[in-house]
């Protein structure tokens, strides 16, 4: 008998010893998932709001991506995926939504806002957003991507660190990034204002003016398809390389400066007037500094900047207009 009392309280005590054992290697394995930033719990969310044609729509994330594309009906869909790296805070990640209508009963805009209510460490929520085409959009997230393409309203978008990369935009877009990532822009058709801490800025098919700058580190490269005739263009950076692409039948005033590097040109630029000796201080200030202009016409042309503290600036012919 005393045998048998023996063997089973044996095996509780093995039975208590591997209880706390799982309950231990499951923190521990929540530490590791912690640690590593895995977060294997979601929970997904999806909305339907309506929204009228020029309406706003406005998201403040504290963390995760951000997706949007358009339709043409007056719709906002809503896809929100919830992620942590623990089931218990998936309660405290929070959407809220509200709609504001006018006197007429139209509904002008749609504000979305994320909040935790507790430490919001190893959880975000990623958004899917289709919109009407002719939204206005104010985007912003602490840190994760933005995506947005075929947008035909003013859009404004924000992240301390990430990229943020925009398809097509046919009217005015401010994008700012405060610590670090790349802004990627396919096409846009006005104006561009576009800043980075760390990171490149690459425009592919610029038909307006342009303002970019990058405060730090970082390469500038730009194909400029037109230009406003009366714009102005602005590029700068500390430390990197500023390419810009022209047509060969542009004409624009150009102001380049790179105090610790060179100004290259394929195009024919016509210096503007300048006495000076002809020491060597004379020959580094035209291999660093140029200002002249690029084409034939002579007044009511756009205005090309382009400064860099350390690195070249070269101003090249479009591809397509190489021989």
């Amino acid at each position: 008998m005393r045998h048998a009392y023996a063997l089973l309280y044996g095996i509780g005590i093995s039975l208590t010893m591997l209880f706390f054992h799982t309950i231990n290697c499951a923190s521990r394995l929540d530490s590791l998932k912690a640690f590593f930033g895995k977060m294997p719990y979601k929970e997904v969310m999806q909305k339907k709001y309506p929204l009228d044609s020029h309406g706003t729509l406005t998201l403040n994330n504290f963390d995760g991506n951000i997706s949007v594309t358009t339709h043409a009906h007056n719709v906002v869909h809503i896809i929100a995926t919830k992620s942590s790296n623990k089931l218990h805070m998936l309660p405290e990640l929070q959407v809220r939504e509200k709609v504001t209508t006018t006197a007429q009963g139209q509904h002008c805009a749609l504000t979305i806002s994320s909040t935790v209510l507790g430490e919001h460490s190893n959880t975000k929520i990623d958004y899917q957003l289709t919109i009407p085409q002719k939204t206005i959009l104010n985007i912003s997230t602490d840190s994760g991507k933005i995506y947005v393409d075929q947008i035909s309203a003013p859009t404004q978008l924000y992240t301390k660190i990430g990229s943020i990369t925009i398809g097509s935009v046919s009217e005015r877009l401010t994008v700012s990034i405060e610590k670090q990532g790349d802004i990627k822009i396919d096409s846009a058709f006005d104006q561009v204002h576009a800043t980075t801490h760390y990171g490149n800025i690459t425009v592919k098919n610029l038909n307006h003016n342009l303002s970019a700058s990058i405060l730090e580190r970082g390469n500038i490269l730009v194909t400029q398809s037109n230009i406003c005739p009366t714009g102005h263009s602005n590029l700068t950076t500390k430390y990197g390389l500023i390419t810009v692409f022209l047509p060969h039948n542009m004409d624009s005033s150009l102001n380049a400066k790179a105090m610790r590097g060179s100004v290259i040109s394929d195009h024919i630029v016509t210096l503007s007037p300048l006495r000076t000796t002809l020491d060597k201080c004379a020959w580094d200030r035209f291999r660093q500094e140029v200002s002249g202009r690029i084409g034939s016409a002579k007044e009511h042309v756009p205005q090309l900047t382009l400064a860099n503290e350390c690195g070249d600036i070269k101003i090249m012919k479009k591809l397509a207009d190489r021989h």
